[in-house]
């Protein structure tokens, strides 16, 4: 009877030592990569690298926003890293929101800039002026504006412009 107790105790020692060998096993579900080794690094070739994006993951929006009716006033700020684009506009209607000076290209050194706003659902136009101004600004860098001679910001009646 008391060889007993003495059996369990002895069988228990034992299997401590194989617990060792379950941590390097295989078995083991925080083990499975195994330890780590130093080796030396190298940078990946620019040819084989994947793109995290991809042209087929691009979606193409057509942006149907209409331009502001008018454009009243433009400046340009210059910047520690380019310069803001700044531009005030009165729109047709009241509540218009989502305003955005909307790139459409490079004329004879000119960066042409479309003033776009979203404009609410049956809205009837008119209202008092001040409750239709809308002020948006973008920021370009000192890169994008190189070879540029001059911003135009365009409405639906109008365009204002700034020279260097």
């Amino acid at each position: 009877m008391r060889t007993l107790p003495l059996l369990l105790a002895f069988a228990a020692l034992g299997a401590a030592p194989g617990c060792a060998r379950l941590a390097n096993s295989p078995l083991n579900p925080f083990g499975w990569f195994g330890g780590s080794t130093e080796v030396m690094a190298t940078a990946p070739d620019p040819a084989t690298r994947r793109p995290l994006v991809t042209t087929a993951d691009v979606a193409v929006v057509a942006d149907t926003r209409p331009a502001i009716a008018q454009v009243d006033e433009m400046s340009v700020e210059r910047t520690p890293r380019g310069a803001i684009v700044r531009a005030t506009g009165t729109a047709a209607t009241q509540g218009v929101y989502n305003a955005d000076l909307v790139p459409r290209g490079v004329s004879g050194g000119t960066l042409v800039l479309e003033f776009r706003v979203e404009q609410p659902p049956q809205v009837p136009p008119g209202g008092p002026e001040r409750t239709r101004t809308v002020t948006v600004a973008r920021s370009f860098e000192a890169r994008e504006l190189a070879g540029i001679s001059a911003i135009r910001v365009v409405g639906q009646t109008n365009g204002r412009e700034a020279r260097r």
